[in-house]
């Protein structure tokens, strides 16, 4: 069992292209928590839908979106 056990919430901006008009403390978040068993895993948690991902690649992957949009 972990002795600390990590959650943050992220706002949702958009979904499926459209914004969501939803005053922010009735939007979902978008949940991502520590993984119970691995530090490399994070668990991301939205609507329903749990997500187990390497760490790494999602910093990664986040980087490498932001890179497209140099101005």
């Amino acid at each position: 069992m972990n002795p600390i056990n990590v959650k943050n919430e992220v706002e949702v901006y958009e979904i499926d292209g459209e914004e969501t008009k939803a005053l922010k403390s009735q939007r979902e978040p978008l949940i991502v928590e520590n993984h119970w068993n691995r530090r490399a895993f994070v668990v991301i948690k939205y609507k329903g839908t749990t997500i187990t991902v390497v760490a790494d690649d999602l910093k990664r992957a986040i980087m490498n979106a932001q890179n497209a949009h140099k101005y």
